[in-house]
């Protein structure tokens, strides 16, 4: 059986055009090489799939900012999609508006950071 994740709404065009090659997540079943469909929101519609590169555990803001230079934090934030003038906050903002209690910004969280590639829209050439 083929696994699924699904996403904001906002950023599946950014997966589809493969700017968004990270997310990170608080629990996951999913591991590395694993092949699986995405989605807009828990009820979407299959949008397409990718293939699961890498997964690591870090802490929330440790794998944001705990890169060389600042130019290395901004580029890991365009990893998950996020391109604007203030990519920390807006990073900070959309974490805390999906993550509840526990597992916000402050509370610098263990998470797991999923690394993937894109691989299409059509299941029949994952064969």
């Amino acid at each position: 059986m083929i696994k699924s994740i699904s996403f904001q709404k906002e950023f599946i065009s950014l997966i589809k055009s493969g700017k968004k090659t990270v997310t990170r997540r608080i629990k996951t079943n999913l591991k590395e090489s694993d092949i699986c469909y995405f989605k807009a929101n828990r009820n979407g519609i299959k949008e397409g799939y990718i293939k699961i590169l890498r997964i690591n555990e870090q802490l929330l803001r440790n794998g944001i900012l705990g890169h060389a230079t600042i130019k290395d934090d901004i580029e890991e934030i365009g990893k998950e999609g996020i391109y604007s003038i203030t990519p920390l906050i807006d990073f900070m903002t959309i974490w805390d508006k999906l993550n509840k209690e526990g597992y916000e910004w402050a509370d610098n969280p263990e998470v797991y950071r999923i690394e993937f590639k894109y691989l299409g829209e059509n299941p029949e050439l994952l064969k």
